[in-house]
C-alpha cells in the first residue's frame, strides 16, 4: 500500500510539474506576442482591439493613446462576484467613483460589470505592474497608484450584431451599442457577371495569343533546322544544295 501511495503521489507530482511547465509557455508566448504588439503600437494615434486581446487595452494606456473595443457577437455576462469586494477591500475610493460616476461622461461600474471585468485579473495585473509599468488595475493614479481626482472617459465597445435581432439591454451604457453585423461588402449582381464575362474572354484571348506565338515560335525553330541541314550538306561532296541561308 505505501508503494502504491508513492506512486501514486510521484504521478501526481509530475502532473503538476506538467501544469506549470504548460503555463510557463503560454505565459512566454504571451508575452512575445505583448512586445510585438506593443512595438506595432508606437507612433498610433488610437488602437482598436477585440476581447480576444484585452492586453491591447494596458497599451493603449501605456502609450496614452485612445482605444476602441469591439466583439463579433455581445457578452451576457457579468462580472465574478468576488471583484466587488476585492475592489472594496483594496481601492475603495476607486470602487465608490465607478459606481457614482455618470455613465457617459466618464468609465463607471456598468462597463466593468459588463465587459472591463477581466481587466482586474491576476494575469492582467502582472502585465501592467512587470512588463508596462502601469498600477496594477485600470484607472488608477499613474504616480501614486491611488484612486485618480477625476475617472478616465469611458471606451467605447461595439458589438458586431444587429439591434433588431439582439435588441440592446437596459442595463447598457451610453458607450456600448450594437452596431449591425460586419458582412463582406455586397456586389451588385449584374456588376459581377458582367466582370466575370470580361475577364473570361480576356483570358480566353490571352491563351489564343499564347498558342499562337508558340505556334509560330515552332515553326520558326523548324526552319531553322531545315536551314541548317541544308548548310551542313551542302559542302558534302556529290551534293549540291543552294545555300539559303542568311
Amino acid at each position: 500500500d505505501d508503494d502504491d501511495d508513492d506512486g501514486e503521489k510521484k504521478d501526481n507530482s509530475k502532473g503538476r510539474g506538467g501544469h506549470r511547465n504548460a503555463h510557463s509557455s503560454a505565459w512566454e508566448q504571451r508575452m512575445v506576442e505583448l512586445d510585438d504588439c506593443l512595438k506595432q503600437a508606437e507612433g498610433c494615434s488610437f488602437i482598436i482591439f477585440n476581447l480576444f486581446c484585452l492586453d491591447a487595452y494596458h497599451i493603449a494606456q501605456h502609450l496614452d493613446i485612445p482605444a476602441l473595443a469591439i466583439n463579433g457577437y455581445p457578452l451576457f455576462s457579468t462580472a465574478p462576484s468576488r471583484l466587488r469586494p476585492s475592489l472594496q477591500r483594496e481601492f475603495p475610493r476607486l470602487l465608490e467613483m465607478l459606481e457614482e460616476a455618470k455613465p457617459g461622461d466618464s468609465v463607471c461600474w456598468r462597463e466593468v460589470d459588463t465587459w472591463m471585468w477581466p481587466l482586474f485579473s491576476e494575469d492582467h495585473e502582472t502585465i501592467r505592474t512587470k512588463r508596462l509599468l502601469l498600477p496594477p488595475v485600470p484607472f488608477l493614479d499613474r504616480a501614486t497608484h491611488n484612486a485618480p481626482r477625476a475617472l478616465p472617459p469611458p471606451t467605447p465597445m461595439l458589438f458586431g450584431v444587429s439591434p433588431l435581432v439582439c435588441p440592446e439591454p437596459g442595463y447598457y451604457p451610453p458607450t456600448i451599442k450594437h452596431t449591425g453585423f460586419w458582412l463582406p461588402r455586397k456586389t451588385n449582381t449584374n456588376e459581377a457577371y458582367s466582370e466575370e464575362k470580361k475577364n473570361k474572354n480576356e483570358e480566353g484571348r490571352h491563351k489564343e495569343k499564347e498558342r499562337r506565338n508558340g505556334a509560330d515560335s515552332n515553326g520558326g525553330e523548324d526552319a531553322l533546322k531545315r536551314r541548317l541541314m541544308r548548310f551542313l550538306n551542302a559542302g558534302k561532296p556529290g551534293r549540291s544544295v543552294p545555300n539559303d541561308t542568311v
